[in-house]
């Protein structure tokens, strides 16, 4: 055909009346085949005539061979493709449907890509799942007839359904429930409209109060619905509308209905007792303790309701039972309860006869109840002192309240406790308290004899008299008070005045006066032996210290009679005999002996005393004897040339040796008690024993000499007289 078309069968151009007549014969053609009075064989046969005539026009020609041309007269779309001169687009331009085109081959997704619609892909066969994969909206194939079911069934969701504007029946014919379409954004107003869900459906499928309230349903039908106090009231009803609706009292509590708007609305106090409103509400709501009694409501419960206690016992309770929910006395006293309300029995009887109740309040939990009643409170309620002050009260409390120190006292409070409660000593003395009792309270002397107490009753409190004299006291008020010439020694009474008040030889004998000191003061021997006094005191009177260390005395019986360190000094006795008989450091310094001197006699041994620099010759001086300087370390030299003699250092255990190498001449270590043996031994020799001893030849021949000639001139010359 295209070769025809291409093919130029005449040379010259076409007048009017032939391409007019071209035209006629192409229209008449395509009308028969319009007409389908044509069969594929007729065409092509007519085709052919007109061609072999050529008389027909190239661009009529053309008309006479499109697709929409051949489809009229029978040609199929496979046999058109087939030809490779007709393209699918060509086809479904020229009216080839989409099921014949199917038919030819076309897959689904390539007719919907040719652009056919919906529903033309619905008639060429293809179902909603077809569709569905086409992608097709679920308007679209709502537009052509498929049913909400029939799109749920092929996966279109509820929102597309939704856009697609199926109606809320259909989207139920679908089964979808009243949340599906709620999730889908469907109003309470849109079901309600639609009147095929009920509002139980609806409450099923979560719809709010607010919204069924906002859709235009009535609070009765929300309540039938089985929707609750809290969600009507969120939603907007009124207290009034709920009551109508037949809302009950403890679901409008739950809902937060205050109990002063539901008496207002019509209940009663049972009911909204029944409807767990609490005391402090139901009181903040008008009702007051005593109504509240009376319907059952429990103290527990008034107490957890805040319940001013002064209500509570107009209301009637007892203080007992208050006190068994927790209330302490304190704040039953502030609620006006008396303290014989409060109290309680030793017998711990619940009653009295006259049948009032009592709390049982011990005087303890009185007082950690911090309550205020004032002696005659406490005293017209049965607490007596000593309840109080086992109970804990102190005297400053009970004192502010008004109890005296004469009840205090009666209570068992010390007069310590009476003092430091703000009771003075003239109050206590007055309530018969002691010297000792006072004394034991801190109190002073000086107080107690401002307040009239006797020396006598102040020493017997335990103060001394040197406490007394500060007060004023004299000495002889002090000796008539019962202090003794001891006590009045230490205040400096020297035995003079003592002896001037009137004390006897013997009581200050036994106060540690000596018969010196007494002698003085005037008393004779014979009084003072008389006094008990021994006769060798006695006779050391009026002596030196160093006649009576001649006479024996040891410096211990010398300082028992008063001899001071300075008189046993000049009468001779060392500083070290001192220490050791009783005289102190400070006695020995004001007997005139070196600090030095007293530091040594301290205890510590000579050696330690060598090594501290004391010499020996200062050593000997303190009286230290030889022994104890050789134990010291001390060498033979140096203690003889500190004085002591040859037979002092032979009884000290030296040798011969020893006295020899510190120059000890033979005559005086022979003169010691040394033998001819040891002198020998001790390095002397023979001869100076010759010269010195006269000593013989046998004599030294016997101690031990060797090598001695009898003939010597020696022994000649210095031979003993009458040899």
């Amino acid at each position: 055909m295209s070769d025809l078309l291409r093919k130029n069968r005449r040379a010259t151009a076409a007048s009017s009346r032939e391409v007019e007549a071209s035209m006629k014969g192409a229209v008449a053609l395509l009308d028969a085949g319009k007409r389908g009075e044509l069969s594929i064989a007729e065409w092509e046969d007519r085709i052919g005539r007109m061609m072999v005539a050529g008389e027909t026009r190239r661009a009529h020609f053309k008309t006479l061979i499109d697709a929409s041309a051949l489809r009229d007269v029978g040609f199929d779309a496979a046999t058109l493709l087939a030809s490779a001169d007709f393209s699918a687009d060509q086809l479904k331009a020229g009216g080839y449907l989409a099921k014949e085109m199917r038919s030819a081959g076309f897959s689904p997704a390539e007719l919907k890509q040719l652009g056919y619609l919906p529903r033309e892909l619905m008639e060429a066969g293809l179902g909603a799942v077809d569709l569905r994969e086409l992608e097709c909206t679920a308007s679209e194939l709502h537009e052509i007839g498929y049913s909400a079911t029939e799109l749920r069934a092929v996966q279109y969701t509820l929102a597309e359904l939704k856009e697609a504007a199926y109606t809320v029946p259909e989207l139920k014919d679908a089964e979808y429930a009243a949340g599906d379409l709620r999730d889908a954004g469907f109003s309470a107003a849109e079901l309600r409209k639609a009147k095929v869900f009920t509002v139980r459906d609806m409450r099923d499928g979560r719809y709010t109060a607010a919204e069924l309230k906002d859709g235009g349903f009535d609070v009765q039908r929300v309540h039938n619905a089985g929707y609750g106090a809290v969600e009507a009231t969120k939603a907007g009803w009124t207290l009034s509308q709920l009551v109508a609706a037949a809302y009950v009292a403890k679901e409008l509590r739950s809902a937060g209905h205050r109990a002063s708007d539901m008496r207002a609305a019509g209940f009663n106090l049972e009911s909204l007792k029944f409807a767990m409103y609490t005391p402090a509400e139901l009181q903040e709501a008008g009702y007051h303790a005593a109504e509240l009694k009376e319907v059952g409501t429990s103290l527990f419960a008034l107490k957890q309701a805040n319940t001013p206690i002064e209500t509570l016992k107009e209301a009637g309770f007892k203080a007992d039972r208050l006190k068994q929910q927790g209330y302490t006395a304190g704040e039953l006293a502030k609620g006006g309860y008396t303290a014989k309300e409060l109290r309680g029995f030793r017998d711990m009887l619940y009653q009295e006869s006259d049948g009032n109740s009592y709390a049982g309040f011990t005087a303890k939990e009185m007082r950690d109840g911090r309550v205020e009643f004032t002696a005659d409170e406490l005293r017209s309620g049965g607490y007596t002192e000593a309840e109080l002050r086992e109970g804990g009260y102190t005297v400053v409390e009970l004192k502010l309240k008004g109890f005296s120190a004469a009840a205090l006292r009666s209570g068992g409070y010390t007069a310590k406790q009476l003092h430091d409660g703000g009771f003075d000593a003239a109050m206590l003395k007055a309530v018969e308290f002691t010297a000792l009792e006072l004394h034991n309270a801190g109190l002073s002397a000086a107080t107690l004899h401002g307040v009239g107490y006797t020396v006598s009753q102040i020493r017997k409190a335990g103060f001394d008299a040197a406490a007394l004299q500060a007060v004023g006291c004299s000495t002889l008020e002090l000796k008539e008070g019962g202090f003794g010439p001891r006590e009045l020694m230490t205040l400096g009474v020297g035995a003079m005045e003592l002896h001037a008040i009137g004390f006897e030889v013997a009581e200050l004998r036994e106060a540690g006066h000596v018969a010196r000191e007494l002698s003085a003061c005037g008393w004779s021997p014979d009084e003072l032996l008389a006094g008990g006094f021994d006769a060798r005191e006695l006779d050391a009177l009026g002596q030196t210290a160093e006649t009576l260390r001649a006479s024996g005395y040891t410096p211990t019986e010398l300082h028992a009679y008063g001899l001071t360190a300075a008189e046993l000094r000049t009468g001779g006795f060392s500083c070290l005999q001192m220490s050791q008989h009783g005289y102190s450091r400070k006695e020995l310094l004001a007997g005139g002996f070196k600090k030095r001197s007293v530091e040594a006699v301290n205890g510590r041994p000579v050696a330690a005393l060598k090594s501290a620099g004391y010499a020996c010759k200062e050593l000997r001086g303190i009286g230290f004897e030889l022994a104890a300087l050789k134990k010291g370390g001390f060498d033979c030299m140096a203690l003889a040339e500190v004085g002591f003699s040859a037979a002092a250092l032979k009884e000290a255990g030296f040798s011969a040796g020893e006295l020899k190498a510190s120059s000890f001449p033979v005559k005086q270590v022979r003169a010691a008690g040394y033998s001819l043996r040891e002198i020998r031994e001790g390095g002397f020799p023979w001869k100076e024993c010759v010269i010195f001893l006269k000593a013989t030849h046998a004599e030294l021949a016997d101690a031990g000499y060797e090598g001695l000639d009898a003939k010597d001139l020696l022994f000649k010359q210095y031979r003993p007289e009458g040899n």
